[in-house]
């Protein structure tokens, strides 16, 4: 089924969902039929991959070291590549998942205004926003990093 979705959309779609059957394969190979994700899958396994996908990595899957985050815009991307698989698989995703999606989202937004986003570590961000004594917004915000 061809859905809607420009081809840049769509390639970072089906990045996500590379990085996505990758990481079941290391974590959740029950998960996999055949070497390909099918879904439905369990909320609590799309909750660790947004967990994982949330730190930056290295080439070789490491954690960076010191610790950095992904964007919002980055995390939320692989939320909507799961809803997309979903779609493409004709399936409805269930009120559960949805609903942990939106959550985790949420919870992640507060977390990136809380550090900055992109190269902000913990630890920087929180001593800017003391010493500045104004709170670091998302983005290009005004007032932003």
């Amino acid at each position: 089924m061809l859905l809607r979705y420009g081809s840049k959309t769509r390639y970072q779609y089906e990045k996500s969902l590379v990085r996505l059957k990758a990481w079941l394969q290391r974590e959740h190979p029950g998960s996999l039929s055949g070497g390909e994700v099918v879904p439905p899958l369990d909320p609590a396994i799309c909750k660790g991959f947004l967990a994982y996908e949330c730190v930056k990595r290295g080439p070789d899957g490491a954690e960076l070291d010191p610790q950095q985050f992904k964007s919002y815009s980055a995390v939320n991307g692989c939320k909507s590549a799961i809803k997309f698989m979903y779609k493409q698989a004709n399936l409805r995703v269930s009120e559960e998942l949805d609903a942990l999606l939106a959550a985790e989202m949420s919870t992640y937004g507060v977390l990136v205004k809380d550090i900055g986003t992109h190269s902000f570590r913990k630890g920087v961000a929180s001593e800017l926003s003391l010493e500045d004594q104004k709170p670091l917004t998302c983005g290009s915000e005004p007032g932003g990093p």
